[in-house]
């Protein structure tokens, strides 16, 4: 097997650097209700409450970070129906101790307890629908 490599502009192919990978976060306080586990790690210049997911190219495959950070530290990714999920809520978080191992419903439970949800798609719109005056 080859060994793993990233690309770089004006660079090419250059071999993936697990210490590359862990230089590119920047520490944050945590939420307060995920401070007992350290700060957060945040990937790059992304915003700390960004709704995308940040990623690194590994090998030609997009890698989402926070599971690239999974793969690093335990050595695997969880099999389905198991996500890796954060304590912390941040997508782009990559703190090892803000990641654990869950499935959808585990992640619904947590959008609800810490009032992330914001209903199904279809709630959404109508509520815009109704602050526009449509509905």
């Amino acid at each position: 097997m080859a060994e793993p490599s990233r690309t770089v502009p004006g660079k090419g192919k250059v071999p993936f650097d697990p210490d590359w990978f862990w230089r590119q976060f920047r520490q944050v306080p945590a939420p307060d209700y995920a401070e007992d586990l350290g700060p957060c790690r945040i990937w790059r210049d992304y915003p700390v409450d960004s709704n995308h997911y940040p990623g690194v190219s590994v090998d030609g495959k997009r890698w989402i970070m926070h599971r690239l950070s999974w793969w690093l530290t335990e050595g695997s990714l969880p099999q389905e129906p198991f996500f890796v999920l954060h304590h912390c809520d941040r997508r782009a978080c990559g703190a090892p101790a803000h990641l654990y191992e869950g499935t959808k419903k585990d992640n619904k439970a947590d959008e609800m307890e810490r009032g992330r949800w914001k209903g199904s798609g279809w709630e959404i719109r109508l509520r815009q629908y109704r602050e526009h005056g449509v509905a």
